[in-house]
């Protein structure tokens, strides 16, 4: 299976971190067999001139595009959910037949909530993801997306 794991940008900070998380949850993923791309528009964003509301969701469709994911990852901190939430939505607007999932401090802290506010997000991961996303992958093979809230607090 084709995942696509998504980092939102930082919007206006010059600053950059690594998407540690993403690629801990990439690595599983690897390990269980699927092909995985990590896409860094905080990283991305750090090397355009133009306008950064219009270029991080082009990047975004032009990757989805050319990759042609089965299912979409998207991680959020607080300072990044505004644009999370733009691209969960823009993702489910022009490839509606994907399923997307998010995780992270943002969305796993108000996972419920999450669900009932964006009807464009199929799955919410809750703690810890690598786990929970690759029996989610393997899932999601076999079903349609269902609105999940998946914790993988113990």
């Amino acid at each position: 299976m084709k995942v696509l794991l998504v980092n939102p940008p930082l919007v206006p900070t010059r600053e950059g971190a690594p998407p540690v998380g993403l690629c801990s949850l990439a690595s599983q993923l690897i390990q269980d067999g699927h092909q995985v791309r990590v896409l860094d528009l905080d990283l991305e964003l750090k090397y355009v001139q133009t306008n950064p509301q219009s270029t991080y969701k082009r990047l975004f469709c032009a990757e989805v595009t050319e990759f042609k994911p089965n299912l979409v990852g998207f991680t959020s901190m607080y300072n990044n959910s505004l644009q999370a939430e733009r691209l969960i939505r823009v993702s489910k607007q022009l490839f509606p037949q994907i399923p997307t999932v998010a995780g992270g401090p943002h969305f796993g802290a108000m996972a419920g909530s999450a669900l009932t506010r964006l009807e464009e997000l199929d799955y919410v991961i809750e703690g810890e993801g690598e786990v929970a996303l690759s029996a989610l992958v393997s899932f999601s093979k076999k079903q349609p997306p269902r609105r999940y809230q998946i914790s993988a607090i113990a």
